[in-house]
């Protein structure tokens, strides 16, 4: 049984993807897809608040060779305007593949190619927040 109610982000330049575990459950749900715009730390504040978000956990992916991609740049810098928005505990998850895992997962399903892409980013968070939810607990 988990013991806070947990966000996962699956951050992207053009879409942003939520997933939420409630503190009496054990499993993720996927909860929203945002337009990444000036108004998207607003919206996630509200999120936080109405859902009585205790952690956040944000999909990173992993470096090579530690090697600074334009991805985990872009990445670092949402994260540091999430911090000084948002103002609680973040924890960064590895999300390789997590994009391709989800796609691959609703095209088994037969789910069609509109509905997967109104649905990719939620449910790549969905991925990410089970990776915590398995490995970090």
């Amino acid at each position: 049984m988990n013991d806070k109610n947990i966000l996962a982000i699956d951050y992207g330049t053009k879409r942003i993807g939520f997933a939420i575990c409630y503190q009496q459950t054990s499993f993720s749900i996927p909860y929203i897809t945002l337009e990444n715009n000036d108004s998207v730390f607003i919206k996630i504040k509200k999120i936080v608040d109405d859902e009585f978000i205790d952690l956040i956990v944000l999909g990173f992916p992993k470096t090579i060779n530690n090697y600074v991609s334009e991805r985990h740049q872009l990445i670092n810098a949402f994260l540091k305007d999430l911090k000084d928005n948002i103002g609680i505990e973040i924890i960064l998850v590895d999300e390789s593949y997590s994009s391709v895992e989800s796609v691959s997962l609703q095209k088994e399903f037969n789910i069609k190619s509109k509905s997967i892409k109104k649905t990719k980013d939620q449910n790549s968070a969905t991925i990410i927040l089970d990776r915590y939810l398995n490995n970090f607990r």
